[in-house]
């Protein structure tokens, strides 16, 4: 989607979006990965802007997906017109002749299906689009696996279809990230790991069995510590290259499951 960081940025300018160089990296870490990118901050700090900028400087387009309390999976991803049905089956009616599997089959296509915008994301083949998912706080957390393969399974979408990019919730045991995500002032994305900053310290925290959380003391300038991390390994880390401990102030780290990788 973009080719370096740089000619993202000179598209967001382009797009009249400032951007600053650590949410710049993150933007465009996400888009590289094809991973979701979560952001906060008060009402009218640019978090809705972003995404529209971001779309204008990929040359596509957004789809808004607004969440409330309450919201269900037929606002999510759609629904069949029952009434188109009704109306393509009484026409059909007149020639006994036909093939009644096949029409069967014909009214539960997407050609009776009125599309939310989830579903409406996913059709971008050619060119993927910016699926904005705002007041994501607001969703209650009960539209189950089962539930939304059960709606995508008439619209043979994949059934190994990642729900965690919808909710944002990682792939392994989430104590961690659960208390961390609850004492997090912000939110990060990067390296696939999740960079958590907390009131006194700064945790990365990659959501996988077999990787350690890696703790640091509390920074003075969180750009000036996620700029600098940026450009260390975790192999850096470990092995202290070119001091890389004290300048990010590294206390430890917290390996999870019996085959620790990183």
């Amino acid at each position: 989607m973009f080719s370096s960081a740089d000619e993202l940025a000179k598209k967001l300018r382009a797009a009249r979006y400032i951007i600053d160089p650590a949410t710049l990296d993150v933007v465009y870490l996400a888009a590289r990965m094809h991973k979701p990118l979560l952001v906060e901050g008060p009402p009218g700090c640019g978090k809705t802007e972003l995404a529209y900028a971001v779309a204008a400087a990929a040359n596509t387009v957004v789809e808004c997906l607004q969440c409330y309390v309450g919201i269900t999976e037929e606002k999510v991803i759609g629904k069949f017109d029952e009434s188109l049905q009704k109306l393509f089956l009484e026409t059909q009616a007149a020639n006994p002749d036909k093939d009644w599997n096949q029409i069967r089959n014909r009214v539960h296509t997407l050609d009776f299906f009125a599309e939310g915008p989830l579903l409406r994301a996913l059709r971008y083949a050619a060119r993927p689009c910016v699926l904005l998912v705002d007041e994501l706080d607001k969703v209650d957390h009960n539209i189950a696996r089962s539930e939304l393969e059960r709606m995508c399974s008439p619209l043979r979408l994949p059934g190994d279809f990642d729900l965690a990019q919808i909710n944002w919730r990682p792939d392994y045991d989430p104590f961690f990230y659960h208390q961390l995500a609850h004492r997090a002032r912000r939110m990060y994305l990067f390296r696939d790991e999740y960079i958590f900053d907390l009131e006194k310290a700064v945790v990365a925290e990659t959501p996988q069995l077999g990787h350690a959380t890696y703790v640091f003391a509390k920074p003075r300038s969180m750009e000036s510590f996620l700029a600098l991390y940026t450009r260390i390994t975790k192999d850096d880390i470990r092995r202290n290259r070119d001091n890389a401990c004290e300048r990010l102030k590294f206390l430890g780290r917290v390996i999870h499951g019996t085959n620790p990788r990183a």
